[in-house]
């Protein structure tokens, strides 16, 4: 027999160089695990814009082409509730819808992520914001005077930097 003894079992070194390729691959999940989970929010709520801008269409086709006096009107349709649901104006996944009130031929909104609609113009990322009587501009932000009957959707998109961008879209 040979005098020197069989080794059983792994080095250090092998053992080291595993953890550090596992730990890489976990350090790759988690730096594009967030960037996935913002895309699937903004994808959500571009859906939901969509979903307000039929519940325009859909009022408008049942009222003889008025348009609706509140947002509960609009949360209504999208949800498929009556109109004695507890929070009118939320949609199911939370987003609350608003009808803003403006005037003047142009209207700069500012996103901000962490705010709500106010007299500013600035817009929160669970805000939908319906504004009558605008259409979406061709600049980020900017709604230009339309129709009485045309409407712009705005929310926040949360790509796009620390405060998010517009995502605007006609009725």
């Amino acid at each position: 027999m040979d005098a020197r003894k069989q080794q059983k079992g792994f080095s250090i070194i092998e053992v080291v160089l595993v953890l550090a390729i596992a730990g890489l691959i976990f350090l790759m999940v988690f730096i594009a695990l967030p960037a996935l989970q913002r895309g699937q929010r903004d994808s959500a709520r571009q859906s939901e814009v969509g979903a307000v801008v039929g519940a325009i269409g859909t009022y408008a086709s049942m009222n003889n082409g008025r348009t609706p006096s509140s947002a509960a009107q609009l949360a209504i349709i999208v949800n498929g509730k009556s109109a004695s649901a507890a929070d009118a104006t939320e949609l199911d996944s939370g987003a609350e819808v608003q009808i803003v009130s403006t005037s003047g031929n142009t209207v700069t909104l500012t996103p901000d992520v962490s705010a709500d609609i106010n007299s500013d113009r600035t817009i929160a990322f669970d805000e939908i914001a319906v504004f009558f009587g605008y259409k979406c501009g061709d600049t980020n932000g900017q709604l230009v005077s339309g129709t009485r009957r045309q409407a712009a959707v705005v929310t926040i998109q949360e790509s796009g930097g620390s405060t998010g961008t517009v995502y605007c879209q006609n009725s």
